[in-house]
């Protein structure tokens, strides 16, 4: 790679006479250019009797040395007389953008000017980490990588649908999003289970993402969306919890229920409860059907998750009353991020609130 410096003394070495400064004039700076234009810089020298030797730089590296055979880059084209050269860049690419120079020899001295290339582009990754499905484990730590570059500079927003509810930092706070190209993941546990996004953008129409997976061995973490339920007397009622552990639960035998202390059998006394998994490899979730509610099904519910790192519950009240909002089953607005990763497995009749049964 030749710098400029390399040819200071072949450019002494031409026979021109010396002229007065102010003889070469200035490169128009060119903004607004976009990824796969052609554009053309146009250096040239005052006065017709007057001849020099062309060299070009990109950034203080040696773009166009005088001759068709000394282009440094196939998408270059130079023309050259006496007085000008035009330096074509076709199909430009985002590694052209910077400073060009264009340095003229007349006799002994040697004049330069100098101008901006501005590229407008829309975000692109160039350092963004190649696995995405990564199995950490607990304790562990890894670094995700989102480098996008593009003009203006891209923001770059990672968000996270885990079991913890958001992105875990290494000082062990929960946040909605970070900002950062790189995602710190540090003394992982079963809350960094799930999925990160990450998402460049930087004004234009056109924004990038890439999705990462993390899996950790863990026990279920184990979530409800409500607490207590009020259920309408004589209509069958649907309740879910959801359970996010590696590996991921996907047999019925690693689910059951219990009402109290008594645990419900599967397909008796008009109970009957199911077991879903999505595709993240990680998320599952089981329906209970109840028999039609009266005082006698009310009561308190459990739900329990088993992997071969250990079990979790989590406890629902189930009230007889008037229909009350759809907070469990039928709805995932509003529930919390982890239960977004199966909103569209669940907008079936597995999470209608109410069954009716006339």
């Amino acid at each position: 790679m030749f710098l400029k410096s390399f040819l200071t003394a072949f450019t002494a070495c031409s026979a021109f006479s010396i002229v007065s400064s102010q003889t070469v004039n200035q490169l128009t700076p060119i903004t607004n250019v976009e990824l796969r234009d052609n554009i053309t810089l146009e250096c040239s020298i005052n006065g017709q009797s007057l001849t020099g030797r062309f060299v070009w730089f990109h950034e203080d590296e040696l773009a166009y040395f005088g001759a068709s055979d000394s282009i440094f880059n196939r998408r270059y084209r130079v023309a050259v007389t006496p007085q000008t050269s035009r330096l074509t860049i076709t199909n430009v690419h985002f590694e052209d953008r910077g400073r060009w120079e264009c340095e003229v020899a007349i006799g002994e001295m040697k004049q330069s000017t100098m101008t901006q290339l501005v590229i407008k582009s829309p975000p692109q990754w160039y350092n963004v980490t190649q696995q995405k499905d990564i199995t950490l484990q607990l304790g562990g730590s890894a670094e995700l990588y989102c480098d996008a570059i593009g003009d203006p500079t891209p923001v770059v927003t990672w968000t996270g649908t885990t079991g913890a509810g958001g992105i875990v930092l290494p000082d062990g706070k929960v946040t909605e999003y970070y900002i950062g190209s790189m995602l710190k993941l540090g003394n992982v546990t079963g809350m960094h289970n799930g999925k990160y996004k990450c998402h460049a953008s930087n004004g234009h129409k056109q924004s990038i993402y890439e999705e990462f997976t993390v899996r950790v061995p863990s026990a279920p973490i184990v979530t409800v969306h409500t607490s207590t339920v009020r259920a309408p007397r004589n209509h069958t009622f649907h309740i879910g919890c959801m359970a996010s552990s590696h590996p991921q639960i996907t047999s019925l035998g690693s689910v059951s229920w219990f009402k109290g202390s008594r645990r419900i059998q599967n397909n008796a006394d008009d109970y009957r409860y199911s077991i879903s998994d999505s595709n993240d490899g990680l998320t599952s979730i089981s329906i209970l059907n109840t028999p039609r509610v009266n005082s006698t099904v009310a009561g308190t519910y459990r739900c329990e998750f088993s992997n071969n790192q250990g079990s979790a519950s989590q406890t629902i009240r189930l009230d007889v009353g008037a229909a009350s909002k759809p907070d469990v089953g039928a709805s995932l607005s509003g529930a919390p991020p982890l239960f977004a990763v199966l909103q569209s497995l669940l907008t079936s009749v597995l999470f209608a609130v109410v069954a009716m049964k006339l």
